[in-house]
């Protein structure tokens, strides 16, 4: 027998080996997930940027206020997403009782739930079991997932939620369906207004292939998207969508894209591949939804440009690809090219071995935890408003957030926040408590901000790299 004969007939009689691997791979990296997440979960600061933030606007609603507030006036702070995820987390979380937990809560459930609609999605384009698991994991273990998984933020919540408007009209042609799917895209963009995208690609799709359901479609989202939308922005006094659409226009800046564009490339190489061979083969049996989803995906990729954002972009692209590269593997399974079927297997194989959990999201350090025990303690022992460049701890000692330095100070660059108001409130020294980095690394100010705190405010100490002032009059009687 001929090498190559003797080859192929190991192989065939271990052609479920590398599923085997896979799966099992993929059942002790799942273990390893849980293990980080439960520690990760339960950390009592914050592990990325914006999670204090969510968690102030939280204890506005559960106050009575609104989220979205005139950037010129006391405290000075702007939403710059859509009120969903808040609405959800002020149901669950307990007044008075600052604490991230609930919100990542909610972001891990909702990553869980679009592992397991990836996964029904899957069988119903009629892929094995052996292949939609590991594809279905591989959204909740390779990056970002297991990191944005842990966060409280908004971004997996309204994820859950466009993925199941796809799901609705994939796996369902009723009526019913078509309007479910329609209300959860409404849901998708009142949690992150940038799923707009995602839901224009239902749009065409129903324009293409089932155009007698678009009307119901539409009514099903537009009517709740004006009517809350509408709501808000009379509640608001018009800051609703000046803070979620005008005000959140943002620097863009090519080489983050390019940066960000390389890290995707070098983690989803397997998906960029799944979906190219699905442009490439010309693969039409589907029916479905999902691939109408990929154009617009990568629209939202090019959001990653702009000043401040993330990997929390990849999200969407990942999620369709998988779909994709699902109806690309079942297209391969379905010929009799035995050698297609291995190198499928063992690119799979190889994409979870590079990929899944890393990088292992990391935790913050026992000193660095220390340090933040220490400098909560200082803003537990203040009364009234301090000015916080960490606002975390600002919102965890029970305090209003003032100033989020992030989006105002964008803001102040573009001529929008005149910051008229802030200076004049630093003057009057009406701040327990100024906390800022040294100067001039503090960057996220108004350019007169230096000589009104400096004018007004002592620095008495410093700790851990940050400066303390409080007011000149403070001693006095």
């Amino acid at each position: 027998m001929s090498l190559e004969k003797s080859t192929a007939a190991f192989l065939q009689r271990h052609k479920k080996s590398p599923l085997v691997i896979i799966l099992a791979l993929a059942a002790i990296l799942l273990l390893v997930f849980i293990a980080i997440s439960s520690r990760r979960m339960v950390y009592p600061f914050q592990l990325a940027y914006g999670e204090s933030i969510i968690l102030n606007q939280v204890r506005l609603l559960q106050t009575g206020q609104s989220i979205y507030q005139d950037i010129e006036m006391f405290p000075y702070i702007n939403t710059c997403y859509t009120p969903c995820y808040q609405m959800l987390l002020r149901l669950v979380s307990p007044a008075g009782q600052p604490s991230f937990l609930p919100g990542r809560a909610i972001s891990l459930l909702s990553a869980l739930a679009v592992c397991l609609l990836l996964f029904v999605n899957l069988r119903a384009e009629k892929l094995t079991m052996t292949l939609a698991i590991p594809l279905s994991l591989y959204f909740l273990l390779s990056h970002p997932t297991p990191v944005w998984a842990t966060l409280c933020r908004v971004d997996l919540l309204a994820l859950f939620f466009i993925i199941g408007a796809y799901s609705f009209l994939n796996l369902s042609g009723s009526k019913k369906a078509v309007f479910c799917s329609g209300l959860c895209s409404a849901l998708a963009v009142l949690t992150k207004q940038s799923f707009l995208l995602g839901t224009a690609g239902l749009v065409f799709f129903l324009l293409i292939r089932r155009r007698r359901d678009l009307p119901a479609f539409l009514s099903a989202l537009l009517l709740p998207l004006l009517c809350i939308s509408g709501w808000l922005q009379m509640a608001s006094g018009g800051e609703f969508i000046k803070q979620t659409v005008f005000y959140n226009i943002h620097p863009f800046l090519t080489a983050q894209l390019g940066h960000f564009s390389l890290l995707f490339m070098r983690h989803h190489w397997i998906l960029l591949l799944g979906c190219f061979l699905y442009i490439r083969l010309g693969i039409t049996r589907s029916n479905g939804p999902f691939p109408y989803y990929l154009p617009f995906a990568l629209l939202v990729l090019l959001g990653i440009g702009k000043s401040g954002a993330a990997e929390n972009y990849f999200l969407e692209l990942m999620a369709v690809s998988i779909m994709i590269s699902g109806i690309v593997l079942k297209q391969i399974f379905s010929t009799r090219i035995f050698w297609s079927r291995v190198a499928a297997c063992s690119l799979l194989a190889l994409a979870f071995f590079t990929n899944a959990l890393n990088p292992i999201p990391q935790m913050p350090s026992a000193a660095e935890r220390q340090a933040k025990l220490k400098t909560l303690a200082v803003f537990q022992q203040l009364k009234g408003p301090v000015l916080a460049r960490d606002h975390e701890f600002a919102v965890l000692s029970g305090k209003q957030l003032v100033y989020e330095p992030h989006q105002l100070a964008n803001l102040y660059t573009r001529g929008i926040f005149k910051a008229d108001n802030l200076l004049a409130d630093i003057a009057n020294t009406r701040f327990t408590m100024i906390e800022l980095y040294p100067f001039p690394q503090e960057d996220y100010f108004p350019t007169d901000f230096r000589d009104a705190v400096l004018a007004s405010y002592n620095l008495e100490f410093s700790l851990f790299g940050r400066n303390y002032y409080f007011p000149q009059r403070r001693h006095e009687p």
